[in-house]
């Protein structure tokens, strides 16, 4: 049966990201200070946030490098300095004051879908 059950389809074995949350203690909502001084985000399939907004992921379809460019953009705009990295779509940011101070920004693709990673301190 390639991967179903007797009960449906995938989305049977696998648990939805509400559940998973919920069952693990992360948010499914990005904290206010989190998107006044870092990412503000647009609409995305799934996010989990852990530790109280210091790590935050993002599942949307589209191109890892047009989010990538997207978030540094905004980053910059914010008043953050981009420190490159050497890596493809990872970059570290720094500011001097604020709730956050050092974020590394890392945005992968799997296939149509695109990821993002954020841990900031």
């Amino acid at each position: 049966m390639g991967g179903q059950t007797e009960s449906g389809g995938i989305e049977s074995i696998i648990p939805s990201v509400e559940s998973l949350a919920k069952t693990r203690g992360f948010a499914t909502e990005v904290p206010e200070a989190f998107r006044r001084e870092a990412l503000a985000f647009g609409p995305f399939d799934e996010v989990l946030v852990a530790e109280g907004g210091s790590v935050v992921g993002m599942v949307c379809r589209g191109s890892a490098p047009e989010l990538f460019a997207r978030f540094s953009d905004e980053l910059e705009g914010k008043g953050w300095l981009a420190v490159e990295s050497g890596q493809e779509c990872v970059r570290t940011f720094v500011k001097a004051q604020g709730d956050y101070t050092w974020l590394l920004l890392s945005c992968t693709q799997a296939g149509s879908w695109a990821s993002a990673t954020v841990f900031a301190r």
